[in-house]
């Protein structure tokens, strides 16, 4: 394989995933070996969680000015709150 994509496959979880499996179940070596593969796995993990808590964070405040401004639309088309803003 060209030095150019392996140097791309790190940033490929699959491969820190399968190295550590195949360090713990075939060669039987620890996590003090494998410390590379996992600070990897859990980097991936972290900005991966926190790219979606953004994007929910995005979702929710778009979705909570949506109903607002949906709330605000019906209030001024409801006749009863007309009647008590005449009064």
């Amino acid at each position: 394989m060209p030095p150019f994509i392996q140097s791309l496959s790190w940033f490929n979880p699959l491969r820190h995933y399968i190295a550590i499996v195949r360090g713990i179940l075939l060669k039987e070596v620890g996590l003090e070996s494998l410390w590379m593969n996992a600070l990897m796995l859990a980097l991936f993990a972290f900005v991966l969680l926190a790219v979606i808590i953004d994007i929910q964070n995005c979702d929710i405040e778009t979705r909570l000015e949506d109903s607002i401004q949906c709330i605000q639309v019906e209030l001024k088309d409801c006749w009863v709150c007309q009647l008590f803003q005449t009064i």
